[in-house]
């Protein structure tokens, strides 16, 4: 319990700063930005989610009470891991495009009226 949330904290910080460093930039594709709507609400689920389950699962195992609902660590377990595996496929294959087109520069009119290709 007590590595979740700084593991899940860390695995968003370290995303969101290779998007910033790289070309792909945080908002320019819709599977960078898939991912980190992804990693985001895992962290969320993660904190309101699977660490509440897990601390009520180990009081009853503390206390010697049987588990009335046997598979909720399977469920969150299992919706952690289907979340993970989604991002890694979409950082492999990258799909969907650019969430813009990029921008053209456009020629540059000099003023003796000739187009240079070189804008600046």
């Amino acid at each position: 319990m007590i590595l979740i949330l700084p593991l899940a904290l860390l695995a968003l910080t370290s995303g969101v700063v290779q998007a910033l460093i790289t070309h792909w930039g945080l908002l320019r594709y819709w599977w960078v930005l898939a991912k980190l709507a992804l990693t985001v609400s895992g962290v969320i689920l993660a904190l309101f989610v699977l660490l509440p389950d897990l601390h009520s699962l180990a009081a009853a195992a503390l206390a010697g009470r049987t588990l009335t609902d046997r598979f909720v660590l399977v469920q969150d377990a299992s919706g952690a891991s289907v979340v993970l595996i989604v991002t890694v496929l979409l950082a492999y294959l990258k799909p969907f495009g650019r969430l813009r087109p990029p921008q053209r520069r456009q020629p540059h009119v000099r003023d003796d009226g000739g187009v240079s290709r070189n804008a600046g």
